[in-house]
C-alpha cells in the first residue's frame, strides 16, 4: 500500500514535469480522487470533498508555483430543464 506522502511526492513530481516539459502549454490530466485531494492539501493547506466527474483547474505562475484556480466542480454534470 502506497504512503499518502508518496502519493502527493509523486503527484508532485508528475505536474512539475508537464509544468517544465509544457510550461506555456495546456495539460489534461486525469486521475483518481486519492491524488488530486492529496495534491490539492499540498498546494493549498485546504481538505476537498471531490466527487466522481469533478474538474479542477491549477495554473503554473513564472516561477512553477501551483494555484488553485477552480475548486473541484462537477456542475458540468448538471442537465438543463428543457421548456
Amino acid at each position: 500500500v502506497e504512503s499518502i506522502d508518496s502519493i502527493v511526492s509523486r503527484a508532485n513530481n508528475c505536474f512539475n514535469d508537464y509544468f517544465n516539459s509544457f510550461p506555456n502549454g495546456r495539460i489534461l490530466a486525469v486521475t483518481h480522487s486519492g491524488i488530486i485531494v492529496n495534491y490539492l492539501a499540498l498546494i493549498s493547506d485546504t481538505q476537498f470533498r471531490v466527487a466522481n466527474s469533478c474538474v479542477t483547474i491549477i495554473k503554473f505562475n513564472a516561477n512553477a508555483t501551483p494555484v488553485l484556480v477552480l475548486e473541484p466542480c462537477n456542475r458540468h454534470l448538471v442537465v438543463p430543464e428543457f421548456c
